[in-house]
């Protein structure tokens, strides 16, 4: 997978010291290139697959490392680090940071200070903490080990996110000190000695297209579904698209044969299933061609997976995703398609049985994934986890009741803050051992044009 490591520490022995764990800790993973570098108090380390996505800028005084894909709203284009340096020069504030579209990470470096900006949905894990004065950020918790102050410890509220939501809670990591950054937040160092979560995009909210008959919305959906694939497949050389046959695969299997670009489809399991048999027939249509991929074995144990992955929700959640047998310079995907466009979880703010809307129903649809809080109350030693239950349910609903001004608005948001940010999303890493990710649905127009619609016909 990818990985990054960055971090402020102003002794020279120290700093040096810490970039070598760390490059020690990457050369367990097979196959990567590692790469660092470091500016004044700053050094930063990075691990891809050869041929992925990466690009390195060195300016006056600043060094920007961007790992993937950032590209301009509504633009085929794919920036430099470069050209996001300009940008935080550029800004006025972090808040006023351009968004961009694509799965990636970026740091900034400069002789004292650092920052970082993930894609729109914060899909790329990008976790925080400090320690012993060291600032650190990177993508996997088994980074932060290699600073030799750092010893992790259980954070009885990021437990209990994990078993009440089967995701991260307000940023509370299972992990005590460890923060996830917030989606759509950018990262800043402070001048003393932590880190600041600016907020920089949230998940538009319009009534621009509410006048408009269904039929007419559906044609704006489909040009905006057309664009965005054009956009984030420009430029590609030949690509897999997985492709489960279920309706999100089917569509952009059809966007991808109407534009022609050199797609071969990938479906998990055997030739009998009836998941690859639709495959199959939906690839013979589309005129791509189709590889039966074997079915995902063992995920490589609990250990290997909190190790490297840490726990933004159950282990077993999202599905394994194992090194693709065949090449491909990106890999499509339709995850997280059915809750942007589709709105699959916008329901769960209301109940049918009692006719009610709020957070109770929205919650038990949450605990489908883990337990109800009476339950976990009943379940965990009060010695050890206190109030934590009360306390994290509770701020589950402050971001629910904050996340829009109706129980549809709310839903949508905290389902893609919650389940499909960590539930689904966390595939899209696991993803970069075989290429990179791309998935047309997160892109800033396809987002807020679907959001402009009245969401109860998503």
């Amino acid at each position: 997978m990818a990985h990054f490591f960055g971090a402020i520490e102003p002794d020279p022995v120290r700093r040096a010291a810490l970039r070598d764990r760390v490059i020690e800790r990457l050369g367990e993973l097979s196959q990567l290139k590692i790469g660092s570098v470091s500016r004044g108090d700053t050094v930063a380390v990075w691990a891809l697959v050869e041929g992925a996505p990466q690009d390195l800028a060195v300016g006056l005084g600043v060094t920007g490392v961007l790992l993937g894909e950032a590209m301009p709203r509504a633009e085929a284009r794919r920036l430099s680090a470069e050209e996001l340096l300009a940008d935080w020069a550029g800004a006025e504030s972090l808040a006023d940071l351009p968004r961009r579209d694509g799965f990636s990470v970026f740091l900034q470096l400069s002789e004292k200070a650092s920052g970082v900006q993930a894609d729109l949905l914060g899909l790329f894990p990008v976790s925080l903490t400090v320690c012993a004065a060291t600032r650190m950020v990177r993508a996997s918790p088994w980074l932060f080990g290699a600073h030799p102050g750092y010893s992790p410890q259980v954070d009885p509220e990021g437990i209990v996110g994990l078993l009440l939501a089967d995701s991260i809670v307000a940023g509370r990591t299972v992990y005590r000190g460890v923060r996830r950054l917030e989606a759509g937040a950018v990262l800043a160092s402070e001048s003393t000695s932590g880190w600041r979560e600016v907020p920089n995009y949230r998940v538009p909210i319009s009534a621009e297209h509410h006048h408009l008959p269904v039929a007419e919305m559906v044609h704006h959906l489909h040009d905006a579904m057309d664009g965005a694939v054009a956009r984030h497949l420009s430029g590609a050389g030949p690509s897999l698209l997985l492709l489960s046959g279920g309706l999100d695969s089917r569509l952009l299997a059809g966007y991808l044969s109407r534009q022609r670009l050199p797609i071969t489809a990938v479906t998990y399991g055997l030739r009998t299933d009836q998941e690859a048999r639709i495959a199959a027939t939906v690839a013979r249509a589309c005129g791509l061609r189709h590889h039966l991929e074997a079915q995902a074995g063992p995920r490589g144990g609990l250990d290997t997976t909190i190790r490297w992955e840490g726990l933004p929700c159950a282990p077993g959640s999202g599905g394994a995703s194992p090194v693709l047998s065949v090449p491909g310079e990106r890999v499509v995907t339709g995850y997280l398609m059915d809750a942007i466009v589709g709105g699959s979880d916008i329901h769960w703010g209301y109940d049918g049985a009692s006719r009610a809307s709020g957070f109770e129903p929205f919650l038990a649809q949450l605990n489908r994934w883990g337990f109800d809080p009476a339950t976990l109350s009943r379940l965990l030693r009060p010695e050890v986890f206190g109030d934590a239950v009360e306390a994290v349910t509770s701020r589950i609903r402050e971001e629910y009741q904050a996340a829009g001004e109706t129980d549809l608005e709310r839903s949508w948001r905290t389902d893609l803050r919650y389940i499909q940010r960590f539930h689904v999303g966390r595939v899209f890493w696991r993803l970069t051992k075989s290429g990179w990710p791309s998935a047309p649905s997160v892109d800033q127009q396809v987002i807020a044009l679907a959001g402009s619609f009245p969401l109860s016909l998503l």
